[in-house]
């Protein structure tokens, strides 16, 4: 008997280790929703120097990707290029959509080396409130909201992709 629940444990760890390293590689699938926004936050904008800019987040009208990271976040910096790619990609087509990512889970400094490191190019803000994650109900990072007239329409769950982002704009433009 001892020997059985030997082999289904290792059984199930294979599994896990398998089904693990097969979604590691894996892009972040489109996910639909339907969620009215509502938000009073005015962040801190993510600087190498200092600032006391803030971004309000009060009125996110037209289109808007918002994508949540932390610095000690592996997935996270694979998606700087993709990200920095569709920022290029939104300015050289003259696109009308913007990318905002907001630093959670994260101390300041730790944000700031970030980017002194990965260099992105689209807005970053800091959640010094430690709330906004409950208002998008963000379960871990990676995660990228697209946003259309303050309704989260669609979301990814982990590492994105500029493939991805391409294919969630156009699914955010069409729909209502």
């Amino acid at each position: 008997m001892k020997f059985t629940y030997f082999i289904l444990f290792l059984s199930i760890l294979a599994f896990t280790a398998y089904g693990n390293k097969a979604h590691s590689n894996s892009t972040a699938p489109l996910i639909s929703l339907e969620k009215k926004l509502s938000l009073k936050y005015e962040l801190p904008v993510l600087t190498i120097g200092k600032s006391n800019s803030k971004y309000s987040l009060k009125n996110l009208e037209g289109m808007v990707i918002i994508n949540f990271w932390s610095s000690w976040c592996g997935p996270c910096v694979d998606e700087v290029d993709h990200l920095n790619q569709f920022q290029n990609f939104i300015e050289n087509n003259n696109l009308e959509i913007k990318i905002i990512a907001i630093n959670i889970f994260d101390e300041k400094e730790d944000a700031k080396s970030f980017i002194l490191k990965y260099k992105p190019n689209f807005l970053l803000l800091f959640d010094d409130s430690k709330m906004i994650p409950i208002d998008f109900a963000v379960s871990g990072v990676p995660e990228t909201y697209l946003i259309k007239n303050n309704n989260i329409k669609f979301k990814y769950v982990g590492k994105i992709t500029k493939e991805k982002l391409v294919e969630g704009f156009e699914k955010l433009k069409a729909s209502e």
